[in-house]
């Protein structure tokens, strides 16, 4: 279908690609990974044709249709929503296109009966739009649109009524309408929420359409591709099979690279030996030159590591503070006629880990300002004593001041830290030697995440808020930050529709929808479980499937989700009554005279109310499963 010949892309010196030669095939599905600026954006680029490699060539099938998705857009258009959509249908396009050449004809043509034929095949196209193929698209592009989290309100509104990110779903909506042959997609989820992410999921999988896919959502990536592209160092390695199979693969590459690696640089080093032994010997000197020369030749074992390995860091500990982090009854906020949430009771206790999802637009961030006091509402709330809150915005990269270098940047947050260990912290997150001199306006969307993510290290706080903390963020990164999460002891509320990140990082989900909130414990693993997404796509039915089957099934689903959650509770239990333990026993030597460590009494406190807080959610999901089994 698509054959890449000898291909280079060479930009100012800065080798991309070199001497690349693949070939796509009609059933693929590739996943595109690689670090951030490795070149998997600038492969797309190439495909849609947007750019020339600098040696080789690349090759198609006459009449192949590709659509092209990149991850932003600029572009302003004064159409209503649904004509932007089906208006660049190229089977429209191709009948319009005849309808004018029709009309000039018959302005210029003075036989009558080439007018009347000409007459007949336009009344057959009109014919044709009006009878089959609009009914059809119509149909069709709603689906679609409804999909991608549209109503039938946003369908006769003007496009530039939207935001960027609603701009993007009009496009994947209108790229998905025309039926291409191929599909080039560039983080199609970073503008999705949650329902409309795994809508796609399953449209995608239904389309018969070949798809090359960059994204960092590797649930995703698992659900629609069937072949890895990993691109690095300039070079592209192709692997059959999805993201999981392929990490597997990977990691016992890595091992045998390490194995490989090791035996070369013994060889080396003994054949150094030899060099230096014989060298200067005359009768020796001959085969010592010969072993120099084998050298030379040899190619020498890199270990294909990932550059992000380097990043490690912890949050810091959180500070001291009270049982409650924040509490509200009937809370409401608007924004002019707009009701963004009415009647909003929450409970948040310290040492909660909660995850916020729901469709775009529904209240998330909205909340997350409010208990962070950037937004004033109505109805009662209330924050803790002593919190503290570390806040990661949604737009965190545009708030960061691009005239300011990084260490710029990183020296101007109040901190006890010393400009040698802000300077090693910087190094931690690969800004190290000149890099720290750059101005942050010429720094990638990734590199801005990170020096973002950086900066949160040198505040201390109780609380962690974190509103789509994984934008921009490599799928290595993100691995590496929720480590760090998850080793994170305070309070933390994550607004997230990465499934693989949020998965076992939350204790409980709170789902924002109709203007209200409902909550459910467990993680978002959890949370899927317990939820019938509505999609407008083919699902095969299973044979003999009646509602009393379909009940038993909910019921099965929803007794292992809490019998996890439960296991979940306990063990976090088992563990902080542990550390109580130790310090009982740190108590109990007070009075004895070889006693010299000290006792933190609020560390002590915090876990008393962790334990009673834990023991409380697992009397209720004890409930529950008594429920099932009564």
């Amino acid at each position: 279908m698509i054959k890449l010949n000898n291909l280079s892309v060479d930009f100012a010196g800065n080798i991309i690609f070199k001497n690349i030669s693949l070939q796509v095939k009609k059933t693929d599905r590739i996943g595109l990974i690689g670090n951030n600026g490795s070149g998997k954006t600038t492969l797309l680029n190439l495909l849609s044709k947007k750019i020339i490699p600098t040696d080789g060539s690349i090759s198609q099938d006459k009449d192949i249709k590709i659509a092209y998705l990149p991850q932003e857009l600029y572009f302003k258009s004064n159409t209503i929503l649904k004509e932007f959509v089906i208006g660049n249908n190229s089977e429209l396009i191709e009948l319009d296109k005849r309808i004018d050449e029709i009309n000039n004809k018959l302005s210029k043509e003075k036989l009558e009966k080439k007018q009347f034929k000409l007459l007949d095949e336009l009344e057959e196209i009109q014919y044709k739009k009006d009878n089959m193929n609009i009914l059809k698209l119509e149909i069709n592009s709603e689906k679609i649109m409804k999909g991608l989290g549209f109503t039938n309100t946003d369908f006769t509104k003007n496009m530039n009524n939207f935001s960027g990110g609603w701009k993007m779903r009009a496009e994947l909506s209108r790229l998905l309408v025309l039926k291409p042959n191929i599909i080039l997609l560039d983080e199609p989820t970073n503008h999705l929420d949650l329902p409309a992410i795994i809508w796609l999921e399953n449209f995608l999988s239904t389309t018969k359409c070949t798809i090359i896919l960059v994204s960092h959502d590797t649930k995703f990536l698992d659900k629609n591709i069937n072949r890895i592209f990993d691109i690095s160092q300039s070079t592209i390695k192709d692997f059959k099979g999805n993201y999981s199979k392929y990490i597997i693969y990977r990691e016992k590459e890595i091992e045998r690279q390490i194995r490989q690696k090791k035996n070369q640089d013994k060889y080396i080093k003994q054949t150094n030996m030899l060099i230096d032994k014989f060298r200067y010997k005359k009768n020796k000197a001959s085969f010592a030159q010969t072993l120099i020369k084998r050298l030379e030749k040899m190619e020498k074992i890199e270990i294909d590591t990932f550059d992000v390995s380097s990043i490690k860091f912890q949050f810091p500990p959180p500070l001291h503070c009270g049982k409650i982090i924040f509490q509200s009854k009937m809370l409401k906020k608007t924004f002019g006629e707009n009701i963004v949430f009415h009647d909003l009771d929450l409970d948040i206790y310290n040492g909660d880990r909660i995850a916020f999802v729901g469709k775009n637009g529904c209240g998330k961030t909205t909340l997350t300002r409010i208990i962070n006091g950037e937004l004033e509402c109505e109805g009662y709330f209330k924050k803790g004593e002593k919190v503290i809150i570390n806040y990661f915005a949604q737009n965190q990269n545009e708030l960061l001041d691009p005239n300011m270098t990084i260490i710029e940047y990183i020296e101007s947050i109040p901190t006890e830290k010393s400009v040698s260990q802000l300077r090693g912290l910087l190094g931690s997150f690969l800004f190290s030697g000149d890099s720290i001199y750059k101005n942050i306006k010429v720094l990638s969307g990734g590199e801005k995440a990170r020096l973002s993510l950086c900066a949160s290290l040198l505040i201390p706080s109780n609380v962690i808020i974190l509103d789509e903390p994984t934008n921009h963020l490599d799928i290595f990164a993100k691995d590496i930050l929720k480590q760090a999460l998850i080793q994170y002891n305070g309070t933390l509320i994550i607004v997230s529709h990465d499934r693989n990140f949020l998965s076992g990082l939350t204790d409980r989900v709170i789902e924002f929808s109709h203007k209200k909130i409902r909550e459910y414990p467990g993680d978002i693993d959890s949370y899927l479980d317990q939820q019938e997404i509505v999609l407008d796509v083919p699902i095969k039915k299973k044979k003999g499937n009646n509602n009393q089957y379909k009940q038993k099934k909910e019921i099965d689903k929803r007794l292992r989700s809490l019998k996890k959650q439960n296991e979940d509770i306990e063990n976090k239990i088992a563990n902080i009554e542990k550390e109580i333990k130790i310090f009982n026993q740190l108590l109990s030597e007070v009075n004895k005279e070889n006693f010299n460590k000290p006792i933190n009494y609020n560390d002590y406190d915090r876990l008393n109310d962790l334990l009673n807080i834990q023991l409380e959610k697992w009397e209720k999901i004890q409930g529950e499963i008594n429920k099932f089994k009564n």
